[in-house]
């Protein structure tokens, strides 16, 4: 099983946003192995070991895993199996030069990924495939609970702090914090945007690895992995510091 290096865990937990471009380098995350924290030991979680097994454990049943993200992580499963120090970019050029209806839906998942979430899924599509689901989860619930999707405002809050929340429950602690983290890695062009909201890139992501860390607080390794702690319950917790004022808002 793949595990972040302590090289790697330290680029992570020191990105800042503050007047400069993030350093989450794409290499690092996926560079040594040899500082080994297993999900099983850090929280007695088992991952299971292919996109079969994922798909019928009984544990994941409240996940749903669509035809084109299935399709992108069986493949990088069996690219990673067939070229075991097959690249992210490489990935890219393989789906850049394919065309079918069975491949767009599958390319664009990839596509919309950043370049440290792309290590991330090659290093191990089973997990990939977790946390894309509990993406999709994190905007149906954000849906749910405010009857829309935002930027900048609470809604937005919500939705990174929810999905972090629920990668904590469904993949451990460490991989939220390494996708929570790469997901916000972006280029230069991105910080100095200035939306429609009037805020920046850089303002944004800012705001987005709060709420991340917000997210992630609300998980407790120690408790929740022995209940199995409800989405319900995680989504209160979050609107629990979202009323408390904890949580990092651009706007209403």
């Amino acid at each position: 099983m793949f595990s972040l290096s302590k090289t790697a865990l330290s680029l992570l937990l020191t990105t800042v946003v503050v007047g400069a471009t993030p350093i989450v380098s794409a290499s690092a995350l996926s560079e040594s192995k040899s500082f080994v924290t297993s999900e099983k030991n850090q929280q007695g979680l088992s991952i299971p070991s292919t996109i079969e097994e994922l798909l019928k454990d009984p544990r994941y049943k409240d996940l749903t895993f669509t035809d084109g993200s299935v399709s992108l992580y069986k493949r990088l499963e069996s690219l990673k199996n067939e070229y075991p120090n097959i690249t992210a970019d490489q990935v890219t050029d393989i789906y850049m030069k394919e065309r079918g209806i069975g491949y767009e839906e599958a390319k664009s998942i990839w596509m919309e990924l950043t370049p440290a979430e792309r290590a991330l899924a090659i290093s191990n599509p089973i997990i990939a495939a977790i946390i894309d689901s509990c993406k999709e989860k994190a905007y149906s619930y954000t849906r749910t609970n405010y009857g829309k999707s935002g930027q900048g405002d609470t809604s937005d809050a919500f939705r990174h702090a929810v999905w972090n929340a629920l990668m904590c429950k469904y993949a451990g602690k460490q991989w939220a914090w390494s996708y929570g983290t790469a997901h916000e890695q972006k280029d230069d062009a991105y910080y100095n945007k200035v939306f429609e909201d009037g805020y920046t890139g850089r303002q944004h992501t800012t705001m987005d690895l709060h709420n991340n860390e917000k997210g992630r607080d609300t998980w407790s390794i120690l408790t929740d992995s022995i209940a199995w702690t409800s989405d319900g319950d995680l989504q209160n917790r979050v609107i629990a510091k979202i009323n408390a004022g904890e949580m990092y808002i651009l706007h209403n």
